[in-house]
C-alpha cells in the first residue's frame, strides 16, 4: 500500500489499486486472528488456555503501539509532509514483519486437537464433504449469532476508541495529530500490559466470568470516556481513552478462548473468523457514519451587521401582526 501511486499521477487507477489491495488485505485478516487464537488455545495446557489464547491480542497491542509510534514520528515534519509522502512510511516498514511471519507460519503443523478432528472427519465421508460455512449455518447458527453479538461489543468498542475518538479529538476538541497519536500509544500500552493480566485472572477465576465483566464494563465507561476527553487537556484525553481501552482489553483478552468451545473443531475456524469479521464490518460501518463533529448551531449575526430579512406577511390596516412563534395569519 505504501507504494501505490497518488491520484495526481495515476488518476482513477490510484483508488482502484487501493481497493484491490484492501480486498487482499481483508482476505488475509479474515482468517489471521481466528487462526492464531485457535492454534494458541488448542495447543495450550489445560490450565493456561486463556493465557495462551491472549497472545494474539498482545500482538494487537504491540502492533498498535508500533504503528501509532511510527505514525507519530511521520507526523513530526508537519501536516503537509504527512499528506504528501511520510504517510507511506508506516505501510512500508511492516514488510519485514510480514516476511518473518510467513517463514514461521510455513513451518507450523496443525494443532493436536484439530488433527484428531480431521481424522474423525475423514472416517465420516458425509461430514468430510460438508463445507464448513454450511456447517456453521446449519448446525451452529445460535453460537454464531451469540459470537457475533459479543464481538460487536469488543470490536465496536475498539473502533470507538482508536478511530472515532481520534477523529473526535482532532475535529471537535482541536488536539493536534501528534497529541492524538501519543494518546493512541498510551492505549496500546494498556492493551500490552492488561491483556496477559486479564488472561491470568481468567485462568484463575473462570474465562466466562472475566469476559462478562469486561463486556458489561463497556456500559460503565461509555460516558466517562467523553467527560474526561471533553476537559480539553492531554491528561483528560489519555484518561478517557485509556479507561475505555481497559474495559475493551479485559473482554478482548479472553473472549477468543471462551468462544472456541462454542463450535465443533471442524467448523471452529470458520465460525470464529466469520463472527469476528461480520461484527467488525458492522461496527466500522456504524462509526464511520456517525458524525464526529456536532452540527454547528446557528449563531446570531454580529452586532451592527445587516440582518437577512425573513418571510413577511402583509396585513391590512388595523389588523394584529402575526406571531413569529405561532405563524398564525393576521387577525382583525
Amino acid at each position: 500500500m505504501g507504494l501505490l501511486p497518488g491520484y495526481a499521477s495515476a488518476g482513477a487507477l490510484a483508488p482502484a489499486l487501493l481497493l484491490v489491495v484492501r480486498i487482499l488485505q481483508s482476505l488475509a485478516v479474515g482468517g489471521e486472528w481466528g487462526g492464531a487464537v485457535l492454534y494458541a488455545v488448542e495447543s495450550a495446557p489445560p490450565r493456561r488456555r486463556a493465557l495462551y489464547g491472549s497472545f494474539p491480542q498482545i500482538g494487537d497491542g504491540v502492533g498498535f503501539f508500533l504503528a501509532t509510534g511510527v505514525f507519530a514520528l511521520a507526523s513530526l515534519p508537519g501536516h503537509d509532509a504527512l499528506i504528501s509522502w511520510t504517510w507511506r512510511i508506516p505501510f512500508l516498514l511492516p514488510s519485514l514483519l510480514v516476511i518473518t511471519g510467513l517463514l514461521i507460519r510455513s513451518q507450523l503443523e496443525e494443532s493436536p486437537e484439530f488433527g484428531e478432528a480431521q481424522k474423525r472427519a475423514d472416517q465420516e465421508k458425509e461430514s468430510a464433504r460438508q463445507i464448513p460455512l454450511v456447517g456453521v449455518i446449519r448446525t451452529a447458527w445460535r453460537p454464531w449469532l451469540l459470537t457475533s453479538g459479543a464481538f460487536l461489543v469488543t470490536v465496536g468498542g475498539f473502533y470507538v476508541i482508536v478511530t472515532f475518538m481520534s477523529v473526535y479529538a482532532l475535529d471537535h476538541l482541536h488536539f493536534s495529530e501528534a497529541q492524538v497519536s501519543t494518546a493512541g500509544i498510551f492505549c496500546s500500552l494498556v492493551v500490552i500490559v492488561f491483556t496477559p493480566v486479564s488472561a491470568m485472572l481468567a485462568d484463575r477465576f473462570g474465562v466466562r466470568r472475566v469476559t462478562l465483566i469486561g463486556l458489561l464494563s463497556h456500559l460503565l465507561v461509555a460516558f466517562p470516556m467523553f467527560w474526561l476527553a471533553d476537559i480539553g487537556t492531554i491528561p483528560g484525553l489519555w484518561a478517557g481513552m485509556g479507561l475505555a481501552m481497559l474495559a475493551s482489553t479485559v473482554a478482548y483478552a479472553t473472549i477468543g478462548t471462551m468462544i472456541t468451545t462454542w463450535f465443533a473443531p471442524r467448523i471452529r475456524y470458520t465460525g470464529l473468523s466469520l463472527s469476528y469479521q461480520l461484527a467488525g464490518a458492522r461496527a466500522a460501518r456504524t462509526w464511520r457514519n456517525w458524525p464526529a463533529r456536532p452540527p454547528a448551531r446557528p449563531s446570531s449575526p454580529p452586532r451592527g451587521s445587516p440582518r437577512t430579512p425573513g418571510p413577511t406577511r402583509s396585513c391590512t390596516p388595523g389588523s394584529t401582526p402575526p406571531s413569529p412563534r405561532s405563524g398564525r395569519p393576521c387577525s382583525p
